[in-house]
């Protein structure tokens, strides 16, 4: 799913992958794995995570699809050797 934002002065001066976790609700290392897989443009051009934003730019994320993603379930072992 693609989103886009423009930038305003709450965002102004953050770098991108902050930003973008505060836009998207992600954890920043998310928004870093997006950054890294170039699924991010600052005004049409890849975005770096590092990129400062500036008032009026305007962020578009391809977003993974929330179907997709996985939930880790962990093991209780002390309940595992109880029995």
């Amino acid at each position: 799913m693609i989103r886009t934002w423009p930038i305003d002065e709450s965002l102004e001066g953050e770098r991108c992958d902050v930003a973008l976790a505060r836009l998207t609700g992600e954890s920043r290392a998310s928004c870093v794995t997006m950054l890294e897989e170039k699924r991010v443009t600052l005004n049409g051009k890849v975005a770096q995570k590092s990129a400062r934003l500036a008032f009026g730019d305007v962020v578009e994320v391809d977003l993974p699809d929330p179907r997709s993603r996985h939930v880790r379930t962990g093991t209780n072992r002390r309940a595992a050797n109880c029995f």
